[in-house]
């Protein structure tokens, strides 16, 4: 059921109890997706940032919507019932940097206007 929603083959969540959940941004918009959860959303870039189901104490903060992810491992596989079978054989494909990628005049040319790792200056998202 992820997939839709993030846009991609899956979706890692970090599980949060409603009274620990904090955003240091304005309030998220959000979308029911299903009778009995809803997905919460950056109104002004699109980046998913939670699921909830209705009723629980608990809230699913989605791990790369937040700042420094590479802290939060995720440590259940949910779902696995709508898993894609490629998915299993990522870590085996060949690796390339997003920084290799780009030529260099591209690389020079480019602002990232996504919420940064840390807590953002009032003028950010920047210009549009």
């Amino acid at each position: 059921m992820c997939e839709k929603p993030v846009g991609g083959p899956f979706c890692a969540l970090a599980a949060v109890r409603l009274e620990h959940f904090t955003l240091t941004r304005e309030a998220p918009a959000s979308f029911f997706g299903s009778s009995l959860g809803q997905r919460e959303f950056c109104a002004a870039c699109g980046t998913p940032l939670a699921f909830r189901y209705d009723h629980s104490k608990w809230i699913g903060a989605t791990i790369g919507g937040r700042c420094r992810p590479k802290e939060v491992a995720p440590t259940n596989h949910f779902g696995v019932e709508i898993c894609i079978g490629w998915v299993d054989s990522l870590g085996a494909l060949p690796v390339t940097t997003t920084d290799a990628d780009l030529s260099p005049d591209r690389r020079q040319k480019f602002v990232n206007y996504q919420h940064p790792d840390h807590d953002a200056p009032a003028q950010w998202p920047g210009p549009q």
